[in-house]
């Protein structure tokens, strides 16, 4: 199966926008080389916010990384933020940046 996450050809990445307190942060976890990486985003932004720059963060790494012959599984539970890139139109800025 092509999907099993011991499978050397699939990456599987973690997205999270959380509020912890007065202040929110985006984060990404790479399963494959447990890449961990936590961006701080101040107390004026919203967990959709958080998880559309966690989403736009991870993709930004995969491609300076410049993987090529795997598929790659981008997790998120954010299912506003998932449905905000598969739109044909958007208004919101940051979601235009992410599809870019």
């Amino acid at each position: 199966m092509s999907g099993k996450i011991d499978n050397p050809n699939v990456g599987i990445w973690y997205t999270e926008g959380a509020g912890i307190g007065s202040g929110f942060s985006a984060g990404i976890y790479g399963l494959r080389d447990s890449h961990r990486e936590s961006i701080p985003m101040g107390s004026l932004s919203t967990v959709f916010q958080a998880e559309v720059v966690a989403i736009l963060r991870c993709t930004e790494l995969l491609l300076s990384k410049n993987v090529t012959g795997t598929r790659i599984h981008v997790c998120s539970d954010e299912r506003a933020a998932i449905a905000a890139h598969v739109k044909t139109t958007t208004e919101l800025a940051l979601v235009w940046v992410c599809k870019r």
